[in-house]
């Protein structure tokens, strides 16, 4: 995970990627409209933590690829 590797934040992304503990919610603040996420256990888990919102995504989810070029987020905690 990006996020994890590069800006650790305590108790940042406890499930290191697999979409299931919610710890690594962000709210997508800018982004390209073609911008592309995995598809695994994201809406389970969303429903889950009671978060709600399309704009509120697990950033493990988001796939890092050419679409991911201007990308501005938040970090929810």
């Amino acid at each position: 995970m990006l996020i994890y590797d590069k800006v650790y934040t305590d108790g940042f992304g406890e499930c290191l990627g697999m979409g299931k503990c919610a710890t690594c919610l962000v709210e997508i603040i800018k982004s390209n409209p073609r911008l592309t996420f995995y598809e695994r256990n994201e809406e389970m888990t969303l429903l889950k933590s009671h978060h709600k919102g399309k704009h509120v995504h697990l950033s493990c989810q988001i796939i890092i690829d050419e679409f991911i070029d201007g990308l501005q987020v938040e970090v929810l905690q």
